[in-house]
C-alpha cells in the first residue's frame, strides 16, 4: 500500500487537475459564448429598467403591472420608430440595388480607386496602387461579393438586378 503511493506525484495531481479544469472551463465558454452574451445583455437590460420598473411599480400596484406596461410602451416605441425610419432603409437599400452593378463594375476595374482618390486628395502613386490591387484581386472581390448578396438576398426579398445567385 505505501509502496502504490510513492509512485503517485501529489503536486504533479494537483497541477494536471488544475489544467484539466482550467481546458474545461475554456471549452465551456468556447461553447456557450452565444448564450452567455444574451445572458449578459439581459442582465444589463434589466439593470437598465429596473429604476423604471421601481418607479411604475407603485403607480400601477405591482411589480408584473409595471413589467408589462414597460414592455408594452418599449414595443410601442420601437413601432414607431421603425415606422419612420423603415421605409428610409427600404429606399436606400433599393437605391444601392440599383447601383450596385455599377459599382462592382468600377471595384472591378479599378476605377474607383481613381474616384475616392480624387475625393480625398489621394497621390497618384496611392491611387495606382489601389487600382492595381483591385485588379489583381478582382475574382476575389467578386467572390466575397457575390457569397454577400447572397447572405443579404436570403434575408430580404431585394435582388440585385442582373446578378447570377447560385443556389448552393
Amino acid at each position: 500500500m505505501g509502496c502504490a503511493l510513492a509512485l503517485i506525484d501529489l503536486r504533479t495531481v494537483r497541477v494536471l487537475f488544475t489544467a484539466l479544469l482550467f481546458a474545461a472551463g475554456v471549452a465551456f465558454l468556447y461553447l456557450a459564448w452565444r448564450t452567455l452574451i444574451i445572458f449578459l445583455f439581459a442582465v444589463f437590460f434589466a439593470y437598465l429598467l429596473e429604476p423604471l420598473v421601481t418607479g411604475l411599480q407603485r403607480r400601477v400596484r405591482g411589480r408584473g403591472r409595471a413589467i408589462a406596461a414597460i414592455y408594452v410602451l418599449l414595443a410601442i416605441l420601437l413601432a414607431v420608430f421603425f415606422s419612420f425610419v423603415g421605409p428610409a432603409i427600404a429606399h436606400e437599400g433599393g437605391k444601392l440595388t440599383e447601383a450596385l452593378p455599377v459599382l462592382l463594375d468600377k471595384i472591378n476595374s479599378g476605377q474607383i480607386a481613381v474616384q475616392i482618390g480624387a475625393q480625398r486628395g489621394w497621390s497618384y502613386h496611392t491611387q495606382e496602387q489601389l487600382q492595381k490591387f483591385l485588379a489583381y484581386h478582382r475574382g476575389d472581390v467578386t467572390r466575397i461579393a457575390a457569397i454577400t448578396f447572397e447572405y443579404c438576398g436570403k434575408r430580404s426579398a431585394t435582388r440585385v438586378p442582373g446578378w447570377r445567385y447560385s443556389r448552393s
